[in-house]
């Protein structure tokens, strides 16, 4: 099998018996090849090399989101026959959905890794399911005044988001959905201080979000959290970003919280995260309360 994605890989219409496929350690990187790349269903970073060790690291790709191939060849280091100080796409093992296989531009010059996939079909993946507390994204968003989202029954601030997530969960069915918390922070209240629970955390899929509650309020996430409680794979097109705590303590400034998450001025800013990439994670990122993002909700 061969050619472009646009010309159907030189075939009548696009081949779906494509993978699954899982990474070296035998851990499951990705299902058939139309949910990769249509729906960026990524169950776990491309971590691992040929010899099963873990590190970070960049590879070249040169293709759009979707898989198919950049329409410039300058992003494929003119077809891949070049050095020179010219663009390319990048993909990274620390990003999912669409940015696993477009994260980033750089130079052609210096080394980079590949990626390699073994072609045709494959068996079925083997049980990855494991047991653990749910964490969901909310298939919903709203501004940093969390009070004036749906399903919060009155409730202002972090409570408010708490209320929003039962609520969700509720809807969905999922068990003990009274026990579900917004993962945030305030100027009086770290995460960490909220959930009483040791976790390990899973996503609807069984997939590992996180070990323990350092790991969780401290962002050290095993895989990303991009999966709501309607078992839909969040991608690019819905959302970059989530409101998240802020790392340790609680946040000393207000204006970091959006006023507690009480308003939606667009003077004021809220800690964010980029929901397809666990390398920036929980990082010193704000976005203006007026903007809209979804939130993590995590059984306690």
């Amino acid at each position: 099998m061969s050619g472009k994605k646009a010309d159907n890989c030189g075939q009548t219409s696009l081949p779906v018996n494509a993978g699954p496929w899982v990474r070296t350690d035998g851990f499951p990187f990705a299902p058939a090849a139309l949910q990769l790349f249509e729906k960026g269903v990524v169950y776990s970073g491309l971590t691992t090399d040929e010899f099963s060790q873990s590190e970070e690291r960049w590879y070249f790709t040169g293709t759009f989101r979707d898989g198919t191939l950049h329409d410039s060849n300058s992003y494929t280091c003119e077809n891949w026959s070049n050095n020179e100080d010219n663009n390319r796409v990048r993909g990274s093992v620390s990003a999912f959905a669409g940015r696993w296989s477009s994260g980033t531009r750089q130079s052609c010059v210096g080394p980079t890794h590949l990626v390699c996939f073994e072609t045709g079909p494959g068996p079925e993946l083997a049980p990855f399911v494991r047991p653990g507390k749910k964490a969901f994204l909310t298939s919903i968003q709203g501004t940093g005044n969390l009070s004036s989202w749906s399903g919060t029954d009155g409730k202002t601030g972090i409570e408010a988001g708490d209320a929003v997530c039962r609520a969700l969960a509720q809807q969905a069915g999922l068990e003990n959905a009274d026990h579900f918390k917004a993962l945030l922070s305030d100027d009086t209240t770290s995460a960490g201080n909220r959930i009483q629970a040791d976790g390990p955390w899973v996503r609807l899929d069984g997939i590992l979000v996180a070990e323990n509650k350092d790991d969780l309020v401290n962002g050290r996430f095993l895989t990303i959290l991009n999966l709501t409680e309607k078992g839909i794979y969040s991608n690019q097109s819905s959302s970059w970003y989530a409101w998240t705590p802020i790392l340790g303590t609680a946040g000393q400034n207000q204006n970091k919280t959006c006023g507690n998450w009480q308003n939606d001025n667009p003077e004021s800013q809220g800690h964010d995260s980029i929901v397809f990439d666990l390398s920036p994670w929980m990082n010193n990122s704000y976005s203006e309360c007026n903007e809209t993002h979804p939130l993590y909700c995590i059984e306690d």
